[in-house]
């Protein structure tokens, strides 16, 4: 009786590449570890939709403020009540703009609209000037941390005076921008 030639190489080369798939697996583990849970602190709140209810209790609302800290910018998330019914987006922008006395004293979000995903904000014509680049950076940050931390939108578009700014220090504003564009800072 001959023996066939080969009738064991299938069954090894399958055991090899489960091997390799497992050790594949097992070094993206060891590199990344395991995915992200949401925390409480990175969950959205919902926005409020009903603004005739204002006897529930008060939202909780994520306002991000920066500090100085050894010559460089720290931010800090402050968790502030807020009326069931107003919408957590347009409140925390309007806080984080009071808090850093960068903006004009009469610059604030008129008015936020949800659009497939877009949170559009349209702010006081106040709003639209010129300020210096960290200025601007700080700005911006804390308006997309604002929209991040208080939404569900993935995109976020500008407009001040129902008109589209198109751009704000060295961030070209001409298209929607993802919200999540200063989370890794």
């Amino acid at each position: 009786m001959s023996k066939r030639k080969g009738s064991g190489s299938g069954a090894k080369a399958i055991l090899l590449l489960a091997l390799i798939a497992v050790t594949i697996v097992l070094l993206f583990y060891a590199k990344y570890g395991t995915p992200p849970q949401p925390s409480e602190e990175s969950s959205p709140v919902p926005a409020q939709t009903n603004e005739t209810e204002t006897n529930k209790p008060p939202v909780g609302i994520r306002v991000p403020r920066p500090t100085a800290e050894g010559g460089a910018i720290k931010w800090v998330i402050e968790p502030v009540p807020a009326k069931a019914g107003e919408d957590p987006v347009q409140f925390a922008v309007n806080r984080f703009l009071e808090s850093t006395h960068i903006a004009p004293e009469g610059a604030k979000v008129l008015s936020v609209r949800y659009e497939q995903g877009v949170a559009i904000l349209d702010f006081s014509p106040d709003f639209a000037r010129t300020y210096s680049t960290d200025d601007e950076h700080t700005l911006l940050k804390g308006i997309f941390e604002s929209v991040r931390l208080n939404s569900n939108a993935k995109y976020l578009r500008l407009m001040a005076g129902g008109k589209p700014i198109e751009s704000l220090g060295g961030y070209d504003l001409t298209t929607e921008q993802p919200v999540g564009l200063f989370a890794k800072e």
